[in-house]
């Protein structure tokens, strides 16, 4: 009955999909799309492969860079082994696909039965690696069956989410049973899931703690934001931002309090640049328009990044740091901000997100209703001078207390790699 009812909620998805792509939306068609001739793509890649493969599937970008540090160390350890990464986001598979080194990657096929066997037919993999949120169950129950050891980890779990509904408890614990370990971020996930039944659980943290020391420890120089903060004191570096967090950011740039802003929308297309620009008329200027002119970059007091896979390095450069989507859907990642040891500010819908959680409670970041508790936030700092630097700290210890799960994760593929 799982499968049945998991193959029906798929194929009724993918109507969907295709209803939406028909219509004219961007993101369907390309799912739809990259999706096409998967099988003879897949049979060409593999035909005549006889290395053992690691399989690693995601769903988009911020799933990917938390297995990237688990991949990196994994390609440097197991130098004879291929690699194989699938994306379910077109999002994900644009942005990252192209950058991935020494691995093939591709879109992973609707979750069916048939494209399941056709896919593990193919590749054959040793091992098949999940991260986060990923419970495609006909993929999942064919590895099973087929004995090939499967491993989820950064999951998170919570209360409220529908494993733990009485009425699909026993349906949650197929999904579930799939994996042959699956490594969560905390205790109290653990003993939810063993709570659920499950015995095959361990604490393995975040690894995208990780993958942000990382990249800090590589210190990328980027030459405009360095000009750029020349000559001022209080600079907010805002990232993934929306339209209603520009609105904020557009109200505390006219009480003065800041001294440049850097503003990095979540999409980084023509269209949304000209919406913040508009907003920002004649205050501001995109990176593309500076290019390497020093004195200019210098002189401007709002900086439009207009250029993809910046973010990450851009925060480095700030005095404080501002995480959009806590008006919309929810916060995006703040983790890259906070392990340059600033203050981390961003809106109020931040409860599904554990680690912004527990950044508030070590006292590296606040949270904001509006851009009136924004202007109090800054104007009490203007009082308290020592306490930018002492959230700035908290922030910076709270990332080093929580790195080390990718070595957690890499012990235990290493065990299971060994046994199989």
């Amino acid at each position: 009955m799982t499968k049945f009812f998991h193959t029906l909620f798929v194929l009724i998805y993918r109507l969907l999909i295709s209803l939406s792509a028909l219509g004219g939306n961007a993101k369907a068609k390309k799912w739809m799309e990259g999706r096409k001739n998967w099988k003879s793509s897949l049979t060409t890649l593999y035909r005549e492969n006889s290395t053992p493969v690691i399989w690693m599937h995601v769903a988009s970008v911020g799933e990917f860079e938390q297995g990237l540090p688990v991949l990196e160390q994994l390609q440097k350890r197991l130098p004879d082994h291929r690699f194989l990464i699938t994306f379910f986001s077109p999002s994900g598979y644009e942005q990252k696909a192209k950058h991935i080194k020494n691995a093939d990657v591709m879109y992973l096929p609707l979750d069916t039965p048939w494209n399941a066997r056709f896919f593990l037919d193919v590749v054959q993999p040793s091992i098949a690696l999940f991260v986060k949120y990923e419970f495609w169950y006909n993929h999942l129950a064919e590895c099973k069956k087929r004995k090939i050891p499967t491993l989820l980890f950064s999951a998170k779990f919570l209360p409220q989410q529908w494993f733990f509904k009485p009425l699909l408890r026993t349906f949650a614990r197929k999904y579930l049973d799939t994996f042959f370990i699956i490594g969560v971020q905390d205790d109290f996930s653990m003993v939810l899931l063993e709570d659920l039944g499950m015995k095959r659980v361990f604490v393995a943290f975040d690894t995208r703690y990780d993958r942000v020391m990382l990249i800090k420890e590589n210190n990328v120089y980027l030459p405009i934001l360095d000009h750029f903060r020349q000559g001022k004191k209080r600079i907010l570096v805002a990232g993934s931002t929306y339209p209603t967090d520009e609105e904020i950011l557009k109200k505390m740039w006219d009480l003065e309090l800041l001294d440049g802003m850097v503003i990095v929308p979540h999409e980084v297309n023509p269209e949304r640049i000209e919406q913040i620009a508009s907003l920002f008329e004649g205050q501001h200027l995109k990176a593309t328009e500076i290019g390497e002119n020093a004195e200019l970059a210098a002189k401007t007091k709002i900086l439009i990044l207009d250029l993809y896979g910046m973010l990450s390095k851009a925060y480095r450069f700030g005095t404080l740091s501002y995480v959009g989507g806590g008006f919309n859907r929810g916060i995006h990642n703040v983790l890259e901000a906070a392990v340059y040891g600033k203050p981390v500010v961003f809106g109020p819908k931040h409860s599904r997100f554990a680690e912004a959680e527990r950044l508030i409670e070590a006292g590296g970041a606040i949270s904001i209703d509006s851009a009136e508790d924004f202007m109090e936030w800054l104007i009490d700092l203007d009082e308290h001078h020592d306490r930018l630097l002492k959230m700035g700290h908290q922030a910076s210890m709270h990332i080093h207390l929580h790195t080390g799960g990718t070595q957690r994760v890499l012990l235990e593929i290493s065990k299971i790699l060994a046994i199989t």
